[in-house]
């Protein structure tokens, strides 16, 4: 009993010792789209969905984000990564200083893309390090032919993935994008005036013809599995390279 009641008031403390530490932070205030540290006057960005912060550091909060009557938002450090550079919050959200230039998936030297269940990121199902698969899979999102998610047909029955690609050479945030697969063949349906005079909007994608109530339509065949970017809304043909890890 003695022991239990140590166990609470040592929890209770910390909590108290975090909370006096929160409460004196600097505050991140927004103006022109940046966040600026009060004390430091260094600027930061929030990133686009598409970065992920790996981790953040729970016992050094750096600074707050006012959120008006609701809680604040602490903003941590991140593990083996400068603080001048690149900060967290606690659901990963990733912010980066002003002066700097968030790389493109193409440019970061991927290793390894991990696959997760989208049901919960606590551990990957797979982990992909081949790097002619890893190649592949970035040139269909750097290169490949997309159509925006508009296109699709909203009952198509799908299974969804969160993948991470990671670097060594970018240790504070993740890339990250959906991957989708289809039970069946993703189809994009185009009017077009007619058949002997058509130019294809998806060079390389293959296409068919219909016709119903006097209109024809070019069909393109994406196949059933696509990438995701969240923030663009596009979505990218990719083949069967990340769903023969899952088989």
């Amino acid at each position: 009993m003695k022991r239990n009641l140590f166990r609470v008031l040592v929890l209770l403390l910390t909590a108290l010792l975090l909370l006096s530490s929160c409460s004196k932070l600097p505050d991140f205030a927004y103006a022109d789209g940046a966040y600026v540290n009060e004390k430091s006057g260094a600027s930061y960005l929030a990133a686009p969905q598409t970065y992920r912060a790996r981790n953040y550091v729970e016992n050094n909060p750096v600074a707050k984000i006012p959120q008006g009557k609701s809680q604040d938002m602490i903003i941590y450090s991140i593990d083996k990564t400068d603080s001048e550079k690149y900060l967290s919050n606690d659901e990963g959200q990733l912010f980066y200083n002003s002066t700097l230039t968030l790389p493109a998936l193409w440019e970061m030297n991927v290793e390894q893309i991990k696959v997760f269940s989208a049901a919960t990121t606590q551990y990957s199902l797979v982990s992909i390090t081949d790097v002619n698969e890893i190649a592949a899979i970035i040139d269909a999102y750097q290169n490949g032919v997309h159509f925006s998610q508009d296109e699709l047909e909203l009952d198509l029955s799908r299974q969804r993935y969160d993948l991470e690609f990671a670097s060594p050479d970018h240790l504070a945030f993740y890339y990250t994008l959906t991957y989708w697969a289809f039970s069946s063949e993703v189809l994009v349906y185009e009017i077009i005036e007619s058949v002997e005079g058509f130019s294809s909007s998806y060079a390389g994608i293959e296409v068919t013809f219909e016709t119903f109530e006097d209109e024809t339509y070019a069909v393109y065949h994406f196949g059933k599995h696509l990438l995701f970017d969240r923030v663009t809304g596009e979505c990218y043909p990719i083949g069967d390279t990340i769903t023969k890890y899952l088989n």
